[in-house]
């Protein structure tokens, strides 16, 4: 996934190969994020699922619940506010609407962001249909990642196309966010990755991720494939449409080739007469028919009716991004660096400014004078009058997973090294804290990630209490910071579930070594280590009086342990009946029995939730969902069912008036407000 020269790989690895998108070797192998639609096995289902898990014999209706309705909710939730932006391997995703508001996209949404109001609309999401992502409807928006977007030459919409196995390509209107066409390409398609629209808006041409890399065009009019061919077994980066009028030459670079195409004749042409065969990752047009592409090795190439022209050396690391606009090109790279270019009509160039930024360039849109820069880090910064200003910040890097409330503010910690305060109510990120400077791995075991930092860089725990905040890494060591600075270091492998007591005297923190431990909050001490389950530990809840922890595990069981013994009783089931419960996060209890649709098993739903006045569960799943149900849940009951996740969501939980939630892969916090 990207390169800086030969010898460290190049850009056409991005999405799986040898080297990642910073250039660097992989040390592990590269892990494709399948869709669900893979997986048609059904599992055992509904009570049938119930009879055979362990923990059923510990299920016992509690003396108190409300009245059991298996209906719907009343309440509605919509999407507010989404915190992300895809940057780990997408590029030309950022650009300006013609009402100066930044368009770009971030798991499975189009976003339109007004950065001045600090509002935004969207493409896509909302409330849908129950049901797997396999069998969602695809009319309405994408279900899963987007992977490429591109804006028309007039800025009225964009187009953008999405992984999966039927991948649907939607083109939007850029101000409104409503849609204005899809079409889904034939199974085994893969995804789309890139995209670029003519200069006349009358065709689309995309990139789909077969073995071939086909490229595809769209006739925007009648709504139809009019055009599709074999593009290269090498993975292809980036096509751009001709900036001339009436030219529909169509550029496509990737793996040491670049292209140009006629699709009218259906004529394909390779790049030819240039000094070396290298890798291109990124292209776009003049309005003089001149092409521009860029480098592996950090160059601006130049291209004239399919023949190389000449090069100017530009970036040190590959050439990341490249734009024209108004008769100036801007070129990003991997040193972090955005350049301009006065070209001539031959396409000769000459350096004008320069904008350092911190990372990779991914993107860049100018209008009216102000530009818009998209980088590695998960930023978009707007730059008006030599000011820079960061407009969205994101998680990174491998998995999101944790997720708390911090007062009024919430707290996500993921695979990229972040620990991120987020203010919903100015729709702001507050400050991000590094997890560790260490680099270490856990005693054993390890998180399954696609993130190259290492264990101690990554946090899926995450949990606050009175001015202390705790955050549980990957390599199994608890960190505490506040008053007090800790470092707990007795759980052997990864940690997926932090919380303090109800009086915040004790902490329990779950770890993957299927125990248990729990912490005095007045130095940190070990109180004791609540044993007994056989797999890792998934979920637990405190009583609201601080005496019992109520757990789940991954071999499905469900345990009670008394407190601050951290004793197992076999009994639990019986002598909890009356216990009212501080939290409703286990997935294996009575009040949650109705939470697995058909086709689901335990494992599938991440998170669970309960509202803080006890009428709400709310659920987040392999399959994007992110579900609502009454409390309690039970067999038959009926879901309010909401989408805006493309990937399995990590973690959800009630905020005021929000419920928060957030999305593995897509490395994206979503606001739903209550309506």
């Amino acid at each position: 996934m990207g390169c800086s020269s030969s010898s460290a790989g190049d850009p056409a690895d991005i999405g799986g190969g040898e080297f990642d998108d910073e250039g660097r070797k992989r040390t592990k192998p590269y892990k494709e994020v399948p869709g669900d639609d893979f997986f048609e096995v059904e599992e055992a289902t509904g009570q049938e699922f119930m009879a055979v898990k362990p923990w059923i014999g510990q299920v016992t209706e509690p003396t108190n619940h409300n009245e059991i309705n298996k209906a719907a909710p009343e309440e509605t939730y919509a999407i507010d506010y989404v915190y992300g932006y895809r940057s780990q391997d997408s590029r030309q995703n950022v650009y300006y609407n013609n009402k100066g508001n930044a368009v770009y996209m971030t798991a499975c949404l189009g976003v339109i962001l007004d950065h001045e109001s600090n509002t935004q609309k969207f493409f896509g999401g909302g409330e849908v249909k129950d049901a797997r992502r396999a069998k969602q409807n695809t009319e309405a928006g994408h279900n899963d990642d987007i992977l490429g977007l591109a804006i028309s030459p007039d800025r009225s919409f964009a187009a953008t196309g999405q992984r999966g196995n039927m991948p649907s390509i939607f083109t939007w209107d850029t101000e409104t966010g409503e849609k204005k066409m899809c079409i889904s390409l034939p199974k085994g398609s893969r995804g789309i990755n890139a995209l670029s629209i003519s200069e006349d808006g009358k065709f689309v041409c995309a990139i789909d991720q077969t073995n071939e890399h086909q490229l595809i065009v769209i006739d925007t009019s009648t709504q139809n494939i009019c055009f599709k061919q074999k593009g290269d077994n090498s993975k292809i980066y980036d096509c751009a449409f001709s900036g001339t009028a009436g030219d529909l030459t169509i550029c496509t670079v990737g793996v040491r080739h670049c292209y140009f195409w006629d699709f009218k004749n259906n004529k394909k042409h390779r790049g030819i007469k240039a000094p070396e065969q290298i890798s291109h990752s990124c292209a776009c047009s003049d309005k003089q028919g001149n092409f521009f592409t860029g480098g592996q090795n950090g160059a601006i190439f130049c291209w004239k009716d399919n023949e190389y022209q000449s090069h100017q050396d530009a970036h040190k690391g590959y050439c990341s991004a490249i734009r024209f606009i108004d008769g100036t090109l801007y070129s990003g790279g991997k040193d972090g660096v955005v350049k301009s270019w006065t070209c001539t009509a031959e396409g000769k160039l000459t350096a004008g400014q320069e904008w350092s930024f911190d990372t990779m360039i991914r993107a860049i849109d100018c209008m009216d004078g102000n530009m818009l820069v998209g980088d590695r880090a998960g930023t978009i910064t707007v730059v008006a009058g030599g000011n820079k200003k960061e407009i969205m910040h994101s998680h990174n890097d491998g998995e999101v997973w944790g997720l708390c409330s911090k007062e009024g503010n919430v707290l996500t910690t993921g695979d990229d090294n972040q620990c991120i305060e987020w203010d919903p109510n100015s729709r702001k990120r507050v400050e991000s804290k590094a997890i560790s400077s260490r680099s270490a791995n856990s005693k054993k075991g390890k998180a399954s990630t696609i993130s190259n930092k290492p264990a101690s860089q990554c946090a899926r725990a995450v949990a606050y209490n009175a001015g202390t905040t705790v955050v549980c890494g990957n390599d199994g060591v608890t960190h505490v910071h506040g008053t007090t600075e800790k470092k707990l270091e007795d759980a052997d492998e990864w940690i997926e579930c932090v919380a303090f007591s109800p009086d915040a005297s004790m902490l329990a923190v779950g770890s993957h070594d299927n125990m248990i431990r729990v912490y005095s909050t007045s130095d940190y001490s070990l109180l004791g280590c609540c044993k007994g389950h056989s797999s890792y530990i998934m979920a637990m809840d405190w009583s609201a009086d601080g005496k019992w922890i109520r757990s789940n595990c991954g071999a499905y069981e469900l345990l009670f342990f008394t407190i601050p013994d951290c004793k197992q009783d076999p009994s639990g089931k019986t002598n909890t009946k009356a216990v009212e419960w501080a939290t409703k996060t286990i997935k294996f209890s009575w009040h949650v029995n109705g939470i697995y649709p058909k086709g689901q098993d335990g494992t599938h739903i991440n998170r669970v939730a309960g509202s803080p006045d006890g009428s709400l569960l709310c659920t987040g799943d392999d399959f994007t969902l992110m579900r609502i149900f009454r409390d309690p849940c039970v067999f038959g009951s009926n879901p309010r069912s909401y989408r805006g996740h493309s990937e399995h969501v990590t973690n959800v939980i009630f905020h005021g008036d929000f419920i928060m939630s957030t999305g593995g892969y897509d490395q994206t916090l979503i606001q739903w407000k209550k309506c």
